[in-house]
């Protein structure tokens, strides 16, 4: 399995510029587009909103032969602490639980 995300290279980069014309955003729009348990939270939109609000988006997804999980993932500072947060959790099977534990393991690493 490997897991694939795009995040702010530095703090002059506008995340969601680099991420608008690259092939991720497209893997991602339509992973959540064919979705059936998608949300307006799961978004590059949403993602927009959130970053005029001051959070990092990272747009992640876990591939496992084939796309099989994929996340937008907040990151924001808090009283010095950084926090991640998936809106609505991860667009995944959470019957398979060996996607869940590396989804969760490679999002942990990113942030």
């Amino acid at each position: 399995m490997s897991i694939f995300s795009k995040k702010k290279k530095n703090s002059n980069e506008e995340p969601l510029q680099d991420i608008v014309n690259e092939p991720i955003i497209e893997e991602f729009e339509k992973f959540t587009e064919e979705y059936s348990y998608s949300s307006i939270l799961q978004t590059k939109e949403y993602a927009e909103v959130m970053k005029n609000q001051g959070n990092t988006p990272i747009f992640v997804g876990l591939y496992d032969n084939e796309l099989c999980a994929v996340s937008l993932i907040l990151i924001s500072k808090i009283k010095g602490y950084k926090y991640a947060y998936a809106p609505r959790g991860f667009l995944m099977d959470y019957t398979n639980k060996k996607q869940l534990e590396a989804m969760t393991k490679e999002i942990k690493n990113i942030g």
